[in-house]
């Protein structure tokens, strides 16, 4: 999924040995499993979306090769100059399932330009229309929604400008409440020294560990994306 030799964040470790590789961790630190009494999982301190828990398992496409495009099938989509490009409409979804009652996915993007209305997406465990849930992005809004279901939205207090830097997450949880399985999808963006997120209880039980990226009507250029999948439910 990596291509060698590429150091996606310049820390000085090429991405395939980098514990952290679209975030800068000259250290490698992974300690934080310590206060558990577990053994380091392999994702750093510096971008482990559970510090203090372990199992987490990490999979990065730098883009740096148009190999990496093997991972989805779909269409729209193009690689080249070490980033994801879209133009329009594009659509990819993983080949691969893969499962954990953790799933998270996290794009690094170089630019977005979005007309009002359109936006770029991405989905956990389904399609997005009839199967999954998504996280939606606009220019001005970041929304949450099952297929088919409910939707909550947030607006963005700044606006995002074509050329911006950004990072947006999708992330599926499992919570155990007795003996009830409760998914919830949050979704999250970081950008301007903003950060915004929104949830959604889900009804849809259904974890086929497949995801979607989609660019609807934008152009948008992906620097690179971070899966991360963790075992078990967490207890409240």
């Amino acid at each position: 999924m990596t291509a060698e030799p590429h150091d996606e964040d310049g820390d000085g470790s090429f991405d395939a040995c980098d514990n952290c590789p679209a975030t800068a961790n000259v250290n490698q630190a992974d300690t934080s499993e310590e206060t558990v009494h577990a053994f380091p999982d392999g994702v750093g301190d510096a971008c482990d979306p559970r510090p203090g828990a372990a199992g987490d398992v990490l999979r990065f496409y730098s883009f740096a090769s148009e190999a990496q495009g093997a991972a989805w099938t779909g269409a729209g989509w193009s690689i080249s100059g070490d980033a994801l490009h879209a133009s329009g409409r594009a659509t990819w979804t993983s080949t691969r399932s893969l499962q954990g009652d953790g799933y998270l996915v996290r794009a690094d993007v170089a630019s977005l330009a979005a007309a009002p209305g359109n936006a770029f997406a991405i989905t956990l465990d389904g399609d997005g229309v009839s199967t999954g849930a998504t996280c939606r992005l606009t220019d001005s809004l970041l929304a949450v929604s099952e297929a088919g279901s409910a939707m909550n939205q947030v607006a963005l207090v700044n606006v995002v400008a074509p050329g911006e830097l950004l990072t947006l997450f999708a992330w599926r949880t499992i919570t155990l409440s007795g003996t009830t399985r409760i998914p919830e999808l949050t979704c999250r963006i970081v950008h301007g020294g903003e950060m915004k997120e929104t949830s959604l209880v889900l009804t849809d039980e259904l974890t086929t560990g497949m995801h979607v990226i989609d660019a609807q009507d934008v152009s948008v250029d992906i620097t690179s994306l971070s899966v991360y999948t963790s075992p078990g439910p967490k207890n409240p």
